[in-house]
């Protein structure tokens, strides 16, 4: 047995001593294959010159370093290949098609496809794979394991953490393969795991994502879904086919969101809530089965006065559950006249929650309200009058197959 053991060692020495068991870098490796863009021989080691067979160093890894400038300079055991002012990993992919820009760069193992368009300063981490026909702005992040699927768009400054997923087929048996993309907006974040599937021919062909929106990780957006501005979206919810989210609504963790549901703007969807109707504007919408809470005040309440708060509170409940005047609670002997033929009405009793939307708007009631103290601060008065309008508008507007989340029964009616 040792002298079976020791004849095998010499054997492994002699193999590994010989050029057949050398690393086989040592070669000037060709930046891409036959079927890639072809570009000059590239050597392996930054003097440009082939390692010695008695001194020679494996090529490191190529490690893509998001904390390093563009233009900063890799050292002897980092360097992999530097052409030009691209750092494009020889075992990159890269279509002949394509277009790169000068400071692009590309880790080991990645693929672009044919006619895809990549901007100044994009870094493409490793194992990151870019379909056909994408186009990515200047200053995007691809971390590792990212995939992008054909036509998709990623607007500047946006970034997608490893594994995100961006512009793969949508889950709908009514898709065929058509033509169809996402979109991504300016200076967006996709965390670590998220998928957001690109749209489908009969829901518009498209999935837009509008600027500085939030996915956290693991959420997922499905096909033809609309997400405007400053949206966040948070861990693990979940939106099906055709939702939209108004600009500042916050979905909460583990949610999940009903096709073709509309949140309005400034609204909340609390964690871990099943969402089946649509949510108006600036409200909370929690629980199990989910109901109308209050009024978003987090989000409301620095932008208004005292006395616009309690108008704002009147008014939710004008809407939502009360029976009394829009007035009763606000007004103060000492602040508005109450003797005064516009003040007088807005009584809610029997009316539909469309009724009573329709008569706020119609009357100039609230106006001359917000208009008497419009002198104390007119950007809280400005600013109010754009939250109501907003409220009645959702509540005029809204499919009425879908209904809306109120508080009280009797308001439920479209």
């Amino acid at each position: 047995m040792f002298l079976y053991m020791n004849s095998f060692r010499t054997a492994f020495r002699l193999i590994s001593s010989s050029k057949i068991g050398r690393n086989r870098f040592n070669s000037q490796p060709t930046l891409f294959s036959t079927q890639y863009k072809s570009i000059t021989q590239y050597p392996a080691t930054p003097n440009s010159q082939p390692a010695d067979d008695n001194q020679h160093q494996s090529a490191a890894p190529f490690v893509l370093n998001f904390s390093d400038p563009i233009d900063s300079q890799y050292s002897r055991n980092q360097a992999s290949i530097v052409c030009q002012k691209r750092r494009i990993h020889p075992t990159a992919e890269i279509a002949a098609t394509a277009s790169i820009s000068d400071s692009v760069e590309v880790s080991a193992w990645s693929v672009v496809g044919s006619n895809s368009t990549l901007g100044s300063n994009v870094r493409v981490g490793r194992l990151v794979e870019i379909a056909h026909e994408c186009r990515l702005q200047p200053n995007v992040q691809l971390h590792t394991g990212v995939l992008v699927g054909p036509r998709s768009v990623i607007g500047q400054s946006s970034v997608l953490f490893p594994h995100a997923v961006l512009g793969y087929p949508p889950q709908d048996r009514k898709y065929r393969n058509g033509p169809t993309r996402a979109v991504l907006g300016d200076h967006c974040v996709v965390r670590e795991g998220a998928k957001i599937e690109r749209g489908t021919e009969l829901g518009g062909g498209t999935t837009k994502i509008h600027n500085h929106v939030l996915i956290m990780a693991n959420a997922y957006i499905g096909h033809d879904c609309v997400l405007h501005r400053d949206v966040v979206v948070s861990g693990n919810a979940s939106l099906a086919g055709h939702v939209e989210l108004g600009a500042g609504a916050v979905i909460g963790g583990h949610s999940a969101l009903h096709q073709r549901v509309r949140v309005g703007e400034g609204a909340m969807v609390g964690a871990m809530t099943a969402v089946r109707r649509d949510v108006v504007p600036f409200t909370v919408v929690s629980g199990n089965p989910a109901s109308l809470r209050a009024l978003n005040y987090r989000r409301l309440w620095p932008h208004l006065t005292h006395f616009h708060r309690r108008v704002a509170r009147a008014v939710f409940q004008y809407l939502f559950a009360s029976e009394l005047s829009l007035f009763h609670g606000i007004t103060r002997s000492n602040e508005v006249p109450l003797i005064n033929g516009d003040l007088g009405g807005l009584y809610p009793v029997s009316l539909t929650l469309r009724e009573r939307a329709n008569q706020i708007q119609t009357s100039n009631a609230l106006q001359i309200l917000l208009n008497y103290k419009a002198h104390d601060n007119i950007e809280s008065t400005q600013y109010l009058m754009n939250v109501v309008n907003s409220m009645t508008e959702f509540i005029l507007q809204h499919d009425s197959s879908r209904g809306l989340y109120t508080l009280a029964r009797s308001a439920t009616s479209p």
